[in-house]
């Protein structure tokens, strides 16, 4: 299918942005399921064991397929803080070259420089909308305390902003930015955080 033909191709990134933060807000909110739904559930314990409450998770990192390994490092050390280097695989594996940086509030971002990877063409799709609709991550989220502030910060830097700050009211604003290698990355900022 052309994604032009796509019926929601004709919205924009910021209506977009906007379902993304409801999507967000939604999923953070405990859902019981209705009886339709209980019927078809799947049981996710093997037949006989006591059920057991799902494990306690956290993110540990975000990985991203670099081109350039030291072009990435350098940028999302000087545009967004991850300055230090939590863990350096480039000596140990060097057809596999991995490096996980993190930024003063403890998000890493781990980048991997395999020898033999491929670069996507620069026509790369950027529109977040246009993104979602191809499987895989499509972007990172990164919550920041001053969201209109850091774009500012970051279009005085040059970077490429794609969707610039909307907001959903009584819920909070995202907009959408871009790194070197055209991975979008999504600033947030929650009003109940």
């Amino acid at each position: 299918m052309n994604l032009l033909d796509h019926p929601l191709a004709h919205l924009s990134a910021r209506i977009f942005t906007i379902l993304l933060l409801l999507l967000t807000v939604s999923a953070r909110t405990p859902i019981s399921p209705s009886p339709n739904h209980a019927q078809r559930a799947v049981p996710h314990t093997q037949p006989g064991a006591k059920n057991s409450t799902p494990p306690s998770l956290t993110l540990n990192h975000v990985g991203i397929s670099c081109h350039d390994l030291d072009a990435q490092i350098k940028w999302y050390a000087d545009v967004l803080g991850f300055n230090q280097i939590v863990l350096n695989y480039t000596a140990l594996l060097p057809r596999f070259q991995t490096v996980q940086v993190m930024n003063p509030g403890g998000a890493v971002v781990e980048l991997q420089k395999h020898s033999n990877s491929t670069r996507l063409s620069k026509d790369r799709v950027l529109n977040p909308l246009d993104r979602a609709l191809y499987e895989g991550i499509f972007h990172v989220a990164l919550k920041v305390q001053d969201l209109n502030g850091t774009f500012d910060s970051l279009a005085g830097q040059g970077v490429t902003i794609i969707s610039p700050p909307s907001c959903v009211p009584g819920v909070g604003c995202s907009g959408f930015v871009s790194d070197p290698e055209d991975n979008l990355v999504e600033l947030v900022h929650y009003l109940f955080d």
